[in-house]
């Protein structure tokens, strides 16, 4: 849980909105397979969010400024 906040931390106010009802309607969806006793779409469903998840969290992960630091002594 707290990998998810540290990646949701860089939304903006919409964004966050958006995603975050986007992601009440995924689990809706994966309870409501449950509760039907679809087992293959439930999986399918959590599969395709936990997908999502770890893509959002690759993809802030890599967004880095590493690469603009210079390390070492400056000539001025």
């Amino acid at each position: 849980m707290r990998l998810n906040w540290i990646c949701l931390d860089h939304f903006n106010a919409g964004d966050l909105d958006k995603h975050l009802k986007c992601a009440c309607v995924e689990h809706d969806r994966i309870v409501r397979s449950i509760e039907k006793g679809d087992a293959a779409t439930a999986e399918r469903l959590g599969r395709e969010h936990a997908d999502t998840f770890r893509q959002r969290l690759k993809d802030y992960l890599s967004d880095s400024l590493a690469s603009d630091v210079r390390l070492g002594r400056q000539i001025r």
